[in-house]
C-alpha cells in the first residue's frame, strides 16, 4: 500500500511540474499577431447580439495559431465592433399568407487599429461585414430565431477573424514585421 502512495505521489508531482513548466513557456516568436479584442457595441433592438458575436469571435482567436488574444497592453492591434443593424423579415409565405420562412441581417462595422512606436493605437482598418440566415420555425427540423441568430454571428465571426488576419498579414508585409511591442 505504501509504494502505490509513493509511486502515485511521484505521478502527480512530474504531471504537476511538466504542467508548472508549459505554463511559464515563452508565448512566441517576438513579431507573433496579438490583439485585443474589445466587446461590440449594440445599437439595434435585439438584446444579447453583440454578446454572442463577440464570444464566438474570442473563440476562435483562441484557437487560431496565427493571432493571438492578449490584453491591450500587450496588444499590437485593437479590434472593436459595433452591431448597428439587425433585421428579421418575413421571406416566404404560405397560401394562406402566414409566414413560412424569415430572414435574419445582421451587419457589422469593425475597426482595427494598430499600434505605434510611441504605444498609442492608430487606425489601420474599417470595414462592414455583414450575413444574413433564412430559417423556419414550422420545418421538420424547426429553427427559432436565436438559433438564426447564432448561426449568423458564427459565420459573421469567422469572416471579421479572416479581415482582421487578412490587414495584420497585410501590415506586417508592408513594414517588414510588425511594429509596437
Amino acid at each position: 500500500m505504501k509504494k502505490i502512495i509513493v509511486t502515485l505521489n511521484i505521478i502527480f508531482s512530474v504531471m504537476f511540474l511538466f504542467s508548472c513548466t508549459r505554463a511559464i513557456k515563452p508565448s512566441g516568436k517576438a513579431n507573433e499577431k496579438k490583439v485585443f479584442l474589445a466587446f461590440f457595441d449594440n445599437q439595434t433592438i435585439k438584446p444579447g447580439v453583440n454578446e454572442i458575436l463577440t464570444e464566438f469571435l474570442r473563440d476562435i482567436f483562441l484557437v487560431s495559431d496565427s493571432v493571438k488574444l492578449v490584453n491591450k497592453k500587450d496588444a499590437n492591434y485593437f479590434v472593436s465592433g459595433n452591431i448597428k443593424e439587425y433585421t428579421i423579415s418575413a421571406e416566404t409565405y404560405s397560401d394562406r399568407e402566414a409566414v413560412e420562412m424569415y430572414s435574419i441581417k445582421i451587419v457589422v462595422e469593425v475597426l482595427i487599429k494598430k499600434r505605434t512606436a510611441s504605444g498609442d493605437f492608430l487606425e489601420l482598418q474599417s470595414f462592414d461585414a455583414s450575413d444574413r440566415f433564412i430559417f423556419s420555425e414550422s420545418a421538420s427540423v424547426p429553427k427559432t430565431e436565436k438559433n438564426a441568430v447564432e448561426e449568423t454571428c458564427r459565420k459573421l465571426a469567422f469572416k471579421i477573424y479572416n479581415k482582421i488576419k487578412q490587414a495584420a498579414d497585410s501590415d506586417e508585409k508592408k513594414d517588414g514585421g510588425i511594429s509596437g511591442r
